[in-house]
């Protein structure tokens, strides 16, 4: 049993070293052919698009892996579908998991510190606990209106303007711009938010 325990084990891991090194050679092809998309395995395997390969080897994929490996499982699984609607030239769903992502991963820190907030908070009041218990350090208290402004404004304001309400008689189209810059910003915020939790348990 023992033996057959082991040979499992053994053949797993060489499994797992042919689904990653297959990845690897794909995801280089892609490069070299400039093809622009990348193939993610870990949690979900999913295609992405990679319209700028320092940002997205910089805060994209730095912000998936931080939030499955941290384990938050909403912000996680919606930032991936803004990406998958991203893909497929939904923009205005794009801009509204990016904001479910950054409101997600709020909540999840408030709810792990035991912090008081309400279910229903959206981005702003949920960044305001955040700065109320001190989730960013005391040092940086010159720059809270700062972040306070890049993360309750960047993000959901856009989201809000251009596909959070009704439309009205006019077709409101958002541009792809738009939507590349929200989701390297949300990827930016959840980096931040993530890492100043990370930092919060040490104390």
């Amino acid at each position: 049993m023992g033996i057959l325990v082991r040979e499992g084990a053994a053949a797993l891991i060489w499994v797992k070293g042919v689904l990653w090194s297959a990845v690897a050679s794909l995801n280089s092809r892609f490069l070299e052919h400039q093809l622009g998309y990348t193939f993610l395995i870990g949690g979900i395997p999913q295609l992405i698009r990679r319209d700028n390969d320092h940002v997205h080897s910089g805060i994209i994929l730095p912000a998936l892996r931080l939030l499955h490996a941290e384990a938050f499982e909403g912000a996680n699984e919606e930032y991936r579908k803004a990406h998958e609607h991203y893909r497929h030239n939904n923009y205005k769903k794009c801009l509204n998991d990016c904001l479910k992502a950054l409101e997600s991963t709020l909540k999840t820190i408030c709810g792990r510190k035991k912090w008081k907030f309400a279910a229903s908070d959206t981005a702003i009041p949920l960044i305001d606990c955040c700065l109320a218990n001190g989730l960013f350090p005391a040092y940086m208290s010159g720059h809270f209106g700062a972040i306070k402004g890049a993360l309750s404004s960047a993000v959901p304001t856009v989201r809000n303007k251009l596909s959070g309400h009704g439309q009205g008689e006019q077709t409101v189209e958002v541009p792809h711009y738009y939507a590349e810059y929200l989701l390297n910003e949300t990827a930016a915020c959840l980096l931040f938010l993530v890492g100043a939790y990370q930092a919060s348990l040490k104390n």
